[in-house]
């Protein structure tokens, strides 16, 4: 085992490293050891000496629960309280995250590695669910955590959706009562506020396609769109027909949140996360998320996820020991399969794609089948993109004759390496690329016209509706289809 960290990522998370990034003391010596624990062993749970992160009072009031139900109901999302005050649990976690990204250059997301993280998803799980949620969802694996600081230049994602069924099937995503049937809870490790970046939300009444759906006919009627709207309005994205006149745009809402404060909002709800300002003197906004979700609208991610996770037993826990801890090995499955998903937020180095994706494969039995096609095909399009850019190279330095020969014999050297790698991975792309198709699921991804509106997974750790913008590199459409070129990529 390395006590030393590599120097950059892409070596880190290799092929030929995996014996060391696949190894628990590696990442425990990666943070403060006496803060972060990665234990499999449930009757000696580090974890239990951890206060509940959520606030005692209102998760014992019924009166309370029946009130963020109908919030989450009417606007589209609700605010839920939490017991933040010097809470150690959220501030190790903060901690954990900034050390990963400050000290060692990794996407926040590992933090799942830790129990800490699972601890916190058991505890708020449980009480979101019986708060916010339909008895029928229930936690589906789908995990990301976020470090935004603005005087790094990095932003919350653009403004989506968190799911984008066709408009015939959105009334189904909603279950007989009203209530979604996929629902995240983005909770605050620190500050999050207007200043150095938070969500902001579209409400349910202010937005026309949120129960209606946003694909119209070529003709721009649809008897569901308020009539006031103009009908090449009505033919442009959601985001523009939710801010039709100046007044619209003071329906947005700012949603600012305190450390171990929530929001819990719905598959439908129109979000983003803002830009801070440059020179904000406040922490980084340091966020992680949970998703439930009914099997029968989106399953779990896990195909045995009975085994890692019991709904019932952390329902009715009297003892944090009772909580159940997946093994160290199915945690980085899931943050190799999140990081693939999520290839181009992470701008993640070629070595680094194909690491995550071989831990992947060999372990995909434990994936859900849908899940796992959606992984594989981002791989494919996170290899031809790299790929790509590798003629672009040549195309874009040929007025300097010198450096581009020096630029193709590096390029040449990598390939020889590579090369039976490469004739190994280009004949399995090829293969993907022919069963594409089959990946018929919410996963799929779509392209509307002339703006690129495309549905994937976002920062809440969901598929998006995702419109682009031209603010700069931070904002972008993300996730074009296999066959358009390749969007700018985001930083983590």
């Amino acid at each position: 085992m390395s006590n030393t960290l590599p120097d950059d990522i892409a070596s880190f998370l290799s092929c030929r490293n995996r014996s060391n990034w696949t190894d628990p003391r590696v990442w425990q010596n990666l943070v403060k050891a006496n803060k972060l624990h990665i234990s499999n062993n449930t009757n000696d749970n580090p974890v239990a000496n951890y206060p509940s992160p959520l606030d005692s009072a209102s998760t014992q009031n019924k009166e309370t629960d029946n009130s963020l139900r109908e919030n989450i109901m009417q606007d589209g999302y609700t605010l839920l309280p939490g017991n933040s005050s010097d809470n150690p649990l959220i501030a190790n976690l903060a901690d954990g995250i900034t050390e990963l990204h400050k000290s060692h250059s990794l996407p926040a997301t590992f933090i799942l590695l830790f129990d800490e993280a699972w601890y916190l998803a058991s505890s708020t799980i449980a009480h979101a669910i019986s708060q916010s949620n339909h008895p029928a969802n229930q936690f589906n694996f789908d995990m990301l955590a976020w470090y935004i600081d603005p005087s790094e230049g990095t932003s919350g994602f653009s403004p989506h959706r968190d799911r984008q069924p066709p408009n015939h099937l959105v009334k189904d995503s909603f279950h007989s009562d009203g209530q979604a049937k996929y629902v995240t809870q983005w909770m605050a490790l620190s500050h999050a506020t207007p200043e150095n970046s938070c969500l902001y939300v579209i409400p349910k009444d202010c937005d026309p396609g949120y129960l209606k759906g946003d694909d119209l006919d070529n003709d721009g009627n649809d008897d569901d769109i308020d009539n006031h709207i103009d009908k090449n309005v009505q033919q442009q994205d959601p985001l523009s027909r939710c801010l039709a006149s100046k007044e619209s745009y003071q329906n947005i809402r700012a949603l600012p949140r305190k450390p171990g404060e929530s929001i819990a909002f719905t598959h439908r709800i129109l979000h983003w996360g803002s830009k801070g300002h440059k020179n904000c003197t406040n922490s980084p906004r340091i966020a992680i998320s949970f998703v439930s979700s009914d099997p029968s609208f989106e399953k779990p991610y896990l195909k045995n996820y009975g085994k890692y996770w019991s709904q019932e037993i952390i329902q009715k826990q009297t003892s944090l020991n009772a909580i159940v801890l997946p093994p160290f090995e199915i945690r980085l499955l899931l943050v190799c399969a999140q990081l693939l998903i999520y290839y181009q937020r992470f701008d993640l180095p070629k070595d680094a794609i194909r690491g995550c994706y071989e831990y992947c494969k060999e372990r995909k039995d434990e994936l859900d089948d849908g899940y796992w096609k959606k992984v594989s095909l981002e791989f494919v399009k996170a290899m031809r993109e790299m790929s790509g850019s590798c003629d672009k190279v040549r195309d874009i330095e040929q007025s300097d004759v010198e450096e581009t020969k020096v630029k193709d014999v590096k390029l040449n050297s990598n390939k020889k390496q590579e090369d039976d790698e490469d004739d190994e991975d280009d004949a399995m792309l090829e293969a993907m690329l022919e069963n594409a198709d089959e990946a018929d699921d919410d996963f799929d991804d779509m392209v509307n016209g002339d703006d690129e509106v495309s549905e994937s997974i976002t920062e809440d750790g969901n598929d998006e509706y995702d419109f682009e913008s031209s603010d700069g590199d931070e904002e972008c459409n993300l996730f074009g289809s296999i066959e358009t070129p390749q969007p700018k990529k985001r930083k983590f």
